[in-house]
């Protein structure tokens, strides 16, 4: 629960965010949404978003 004083600072990322922080293409990261080996929810019918909640569990996971 958030109080007066807190504030919710989870950062979301588009797949090019995504793929310039793991040093990989667009393409790359559209195969790991595809594989299910990193999670994404759609904004729109064309924007996807990754969490960085989720990019930290497959960093921590071992990655590509």
């Amino acid at each position: 629960m958030l109080t007066n004083n807190q504030t919710n600072t989870s950062i979301d990322f588009t797949v090019k965010q995504t793929a310039q922080i793991l040093q990989v293409s667009a393409h790359s990261v559209y195969e790991l949404l595809n594989t299910g080996k990193l999670e994404s929810y759609k904004v729109s019918q064309r924007g996807t978003r990754i969490s960085q909640d989720q990019l930290e569990r497959f960093r921590l996971s071992g990655g590509i």
